[in-house]
């Protein structure tokens, strides 16, 4: 168990998205299976991302809900990186404010992985709504750190919002970034990605 949220962060930044289904599986199982209530949370959050990235987002919900039934219920600590992330990608700006301002026991949290969850939801969540400039600001904060999982995720939030606000340079890094990612993991995900956001940034037939 110990272990497994680690292969499934890997797996996230390789963005292997079977890879990471069958490992977030795994970990989610092993734990129901062995009572192991400390980490459970941790594997539907890990679940609950799967669910997110195919667009299912009732699904994502209801594990992140389950995660917050066993926290309460054990007085452990919340885990809001798939609440952020979820509410994020549903609009839900009030959500993901009251998440960032203080978490959801009010208690404030700005440090770490919380830290760039709170910046990859804040992008997810802008550029969503058309506010460019914010969604680039955050992803441009989260560029400055190297944190494994959201390396692969913030970077095309950072590039759609260069591309709306007309300002191609400011993905430079970011479009690096992912053009290294898509040769050296050639999975299918890490390539649309990169596609993507270089057709983004391009005109006319090299776009197409």
């Amino acid at each position: 168990l110990r272990w497994l949220g680690l292969a499934c962060t890997v797996a996230m930044d390789l963005r292997d998205d079977d890879a990471h289904a069958i490992l977030a599986d795994l970990l989610v199982n092993r734990a129901r299976a062995t009572g192991a209530l400390a980490v459970l949370p941790v594997g539907l959050n890990y679940r609950a991302g799967v669910h997110l990235q195919a667009g299912e987002l009732a699904e994502a919900a209801a594990l992140i809900g389950e995660a917050y039934a066993i926290t309460s219920a054990t007085g452990s600590a919340e885990l809001i990186y798939g609440d952020l992330a979820v509410s994020a990608w549903r609009g839900d700006e009030a959500r993901v404010d009251q998440l960032a301002v203080g978490g959801v026991g009010g208690a404030p949290v700005a440090e770490g992985r919380t830290q760039m969850a709170m910046e990859y939801a804040t992008a997810v969540l802008r550029n969503g709504l058309g506010d460019y400039q914010t969604a680039l600001d955050a992803a441009k904060a989260a560029e400055t750190h190297d944190e494994l999982g959201f390396n692969a995720f913030l970077p095309p939030e950072l590039v759609e919002a260069a591309a709306r606000l007309g300002r191609p340079e400011a993905a430079a890094v970011a479009l690096g970034g992912l053009a290294a990612r898509a040769r050296a993991c050639k999975t299918g995900w890490a390539i649309g990605m990169d596609l993507r956001s270089r057709a983004l940034v391009a005109d006319g037939p090299e776009a197409e």
